[in-house]
């Protein structure tokens, strides 16, 4: 699905903020991306897509997504790729849903711009998936604006957004950041389900060592702008080999037994 060769980050100055690395995600899998904050993370998976602010740029030797060289195509079809196969849940859901756009217009908008479908069929898709995700009464929630619902409700509704042109890969950035115990385990419960049964392919970017080991197949670990170990999870887990590794392997044991 995804193949990345020396992959790295620098200021529009020439500073690097990450290292080269490479990345590869395969067809029904789920790889974690771990990381404190300010770790490159996220940046590093926004730059996998082309999909950096304006102060940073990329390079990388390769960088292919489902057998296409996303630097050599034309931006059109960049568009159609980006917005048909890939699937974004940001970390930040106040800055990325519009204020002053209804939620329908906002779900909308990439389904009938791809020709998924009509606007009434648009609209069925966006009701189910709401429910989907957990929400009561969606017809109001798409009548609706971002300002009238909660952190949680408002991530909710970015998972239900980023399903709506049946993506074959999904980037979750800190998906349950804004929601109880409970409600993470349903999300990361509907992710994996979506991942066995639909085939979609899974980033999960998160800080959270608990959900790496419990729903990854394989992780990257990033420590100041440097992918500094990656491996099955099970062996990361097992024998980490890189000392920042192994203290978030020990601090996360050391919660479970409290």
């Amino acid at each position: 699905m995804i193949d990345i060769k020396a992959l790295e980050v620098r200021t529009n100055e020439g500073k690097r903020l990450v290292q080269p690395f490479d990345f590869y995600l395969k067809k029904r899998e789920i790889v974690g991306v771990f990381g404190e904050s300010g770790s490159g993370k996220t940046i590093s998976t926004q730059a996998m897509f082309n999909l950096l602010p304006r102060s940073l740029v990329s390079h990388a030797t390769l960088k292919m997504v489902e057998d296409k060289n996303i630097d050599d195509l034309k931006s059109s079809d960049y568009r159609k790729l980006i917005g048909l196969d890939v699937g974004y849940i940001p970390q930040n859901t106040t800055e990325f849903l519009h204020p002053l756009v209804k939620i329908k217009h906002q779900m909308l908008e990439g389904f009938v711009t791809h020709q998924c479908g009509t606007k009434r069929e648009g609209l069925e898709r966006a009701t189910e998936l709401l429910e989907l995700v957990g929400l009561k009464n969606p017809k109001k929630i798409l009548n609706g604006y971002v300002f009238e619902l909660s952190g949680g409700m408002r991530q909710r509704v970015n998972i239900a957004l980023s399903l709506m042109t049946k993506p074959r890969i999904i980037i979750l950035d800190e998906p349950t950041t804004a929601l109880d115990s409970i409600t993470e385990n349903e999300i990361m419960e509907f992710f994996k389900k979506l991942n066995q049964e639909e085939g979609v392919s899974l980033i999960l970017i998160t800080h959270n060592m608990k959900l790496i080991e419990k729903y990854t197949d394989r992780a990257y670990v990033f420590y100041k702008g440097e992918m500094v170990e990656t491996n099955d999870t099970k062996t990361l887990f097992k024998h980490p080999t890189h000392p920042h590794t192994k203290a978030l392997v020990q601090v996360s044991r050391e919660e479970d037994v409290r």
